[in-house]
């Protein structure tokens, strides 16, 4: 049976939980900083859970300490 205070508690809960991901997100990316060190060589100095997604998702290794600029 349909009742609308369940399905408007289980909208609040996910609107909740979007939101809590979303912040943790952002804070994350504020984290993230990459450092030149000389010419083709950059230090990465944060990583978490959501890097590491973002590494999965992008094909990317920004949790790697020390990376080379690739051309």
């Amino acid at each position: 049976m349909f009742s609308a205070k369940n399905h408007s508690s289980k909208l609040s809960v996910y609107i909740y939980k979007l939101c809590t991901a979303t912040a943790t997100n952002l804070q994350t990316l504020r984290k993230v900083s990459c450092s030149h060190i000389d010419a083709n060589h950059y230090l990465f100095d944060y990583a978490n859970e959501v890097t590491d997604d973002i590494n999965d998702i992008f094909n990317l290794n920004i949790g790697k300490k020390i990376m080379l600029l690739v051309k």
